[in-house]
């Protein structure tokens, strides 16, 4: 309680996280006051495997505290992007959820016989599929309410409280009572842990604590297909092909079809990706082109003259200092630089016009140019 109030105190105003947190703490309150009101029943009268396992009172004060998690839980932002992300979201949740449905079901359905009704139920699978829904969505999400080493810590104690409960009655029908009450403590110590653990990470960088690597896959859906394999195979070694066994392989069956979906959907996203890519790459190559193209015009406009395509007169000076700063001393090296004037050429305009001007120095200029060896220039 004082290590989740903590971490509401530490994290930033506006975290949706905040909320999650405070819930937290009312979650353990109601399942302390639980514990409590668990422990004067069993004091007060004869223990008996029924009370052992939980007064209605109890249960009550316990599935308040569930709830309320579950109801934070489902109402905690998403922060997913496209409907791609919410298809994939759910494919992999739904693995999950497969997966702890057929854990549940193999667990429960051994100690159906000494169940107590609606309250076994409650008290084990229902519990842990809640549990599992609850950590798979948060640590699925962007940014979940925890860190990553806080969820691992954290999801063991519904998980375990949940197989106490489906295994209780089969525990105290043995006289192994005290393994449950062992396995109660040990679900109870992995809740508080788990606050303590993201206490001391917001105490340690507040800003940093919740904060995960994107990354493109989560190994989730796959842990659980694993382990419905695992599950499968223990079934089958223990007891055949036998109810439990076949809904073990019922489950691996649909948690593998999900995984194969979730694969295709993951294939066409690949390929539209790539469709994406070649479109943006041909985009580029033509956007180059045409800044070659546009590069040349701009060159051309800075050093060549417009009319006769001639060098002006910035070329003509940057070539000339250019072979003036290469030219050895003495005369193997001389530069010759020969002036020419176009004589009687305002006459031409004025009676032939500008038009038959331009065709005249055009003309010059492509005689000019066949006159100067390869290592000259003309300019104009």
């Amino acid at each position: 309680f004082f290590a989740a109030g903590r971490v509401v105190r530490g994290l930033p105003v506006g975290d949706p996280a905040r909320r999650f947190w405070r819930v937290y703490r009312v979650a353990t309150v109601s399942m302390g006051v639980a514990q409590i009101c668990q422990l004067a029943a069993t004091a007060t009268g004869t223990p008996t495997a029924r009370t052992m396992l939980g007064t209605p009172l109890t249960n009550a004060l316990i599935g308040a505290g569930i709830a309320a998690v579950v109801v934070v839980t489902c109402t905690y932002p998403i922060q997913l992007r496209s409907r791609r992300d919410y298809l994939c979201y759910w494919l992999d949740m739904s693995t999950v959820l497969v997966g702890a449905g057929a854990f549940s079901w193999y667990f429960s359905a051994g100690g159906r016989g000494n169940g107590d009704g609606i309250a076994y139920v409650l008290s084990g699978p229902v519990v842990m599929l809640l549990a599992v829904f609850a950590v798979a969505k948060l640590m699925l999400v962007g940014r979940p309410p925890f860190s990553a080493r806080a969820g691992l810590i954290g999801v063991g104690g519904p998980i375990i409280g949940a197989c106490c409960g489906a295994l209780g009655p089969e525990l105290f029908a043995r006289g192994h009572g005290n393994w449950y009450f062992i396995g109660s403590a040990l679900g109870d110590g992995f809740i508080a842990l788990a606050a303590q653990v993201q206490r001391r990470q917001v105490d340690a960088d507040p800003t940093g604590a919740l904060r995960r690597s994107r990354r493109p896959y989560t190994g989730l859906p796959y842990l659980a297909v694993a382990g419905t394999f695992v599950l499968l195979a223990v079934a089958m070694t223990g007891h055949g092909l036998d109810g439990r066994a076949w809904t073990v392989l019922a489950g691996a069956a649909i948690s593998t079809g999900i995984v194969i979906v979730r694969q295709l959907a993951s294939f066409a996203e690949n390929a539209h990706l790539l469709g994406e890519l070649d479109r943006r790459v041909d985009e580029l190559h033509e956007a180059l082109g045409e800044r070659d193209v546009l590069a040349t015009q701009l060159h051309k406009m800075a050093y060549e003259d417009s009319l006769t395509g001639l060098a002006n007169r910035a070329m003509f000076h940057d070539r000339l200092a250019a072979a003036v700063a290469r030219a050895p001393d003495g005369d193997d090296g001389a530069i010759a630089v020969l002036l020419l004037d176009l004589d009687e050429f305002k006459p031409i305009n004025d009676r032939y016009g500008h038009a038959a001007g331009d065709a005249v120095l055009r003309e010059v200029g492509a005689r000019l140019r066949g006159c100067v060896p390869d290592a000259g220039m003309a300019a104009r």
